[in-house]
């Protein structure tokens, strides 16, 4: 391998992703939905799915995958442009409300 491989020979298989984090009722990322990522906890033995995205610029993002963004990308194909909007919460039984989100493509 020398110095001056060229970036067309490589592929990524992993990298670091920003978080997308809604806090405020009217929230909303926009970006191409790149499919569903399983992140094990070691200490606690339990898996947590993302849901991966990359913005207009290329950069990668992840977000927790709640019951409602879960549900709507499972019909939707990987590669689309996709915006989510949080719409509300409700209280939930664990303590943290849950986030209620409304999914929109674009065609």
């Amino acid at each position: 391998m020398t110095t001056k491989q060229n970036a067309e020979e490589w592929t990524v298989v992993a990298e670091p992703r920003a978080t997308i984090i809604m806090t405020d009722v009217d929230d909303e990322w926009e970006g191409y939905y790149e499919g569903v990522a399983i992140i094990h906890n070691d200490t606690t033995d339990e898996d947590y799915e993302y849901l991966n995205f990359r913005d207009s610029s290329g950069d990668p993002y992840q977000i927790s995958a709640s019951w409602d963004l879960k549900r709507a990308y499972e019909n939707i194909p990987v590669g689309t442009y996709s915006k989510f909007r949080l719409v509300g919460t409700k209280p939930s039984k664990k303590g943290n409300d849950v986030k209620l989100y409304k999914v929109f493509t674009r065609n």
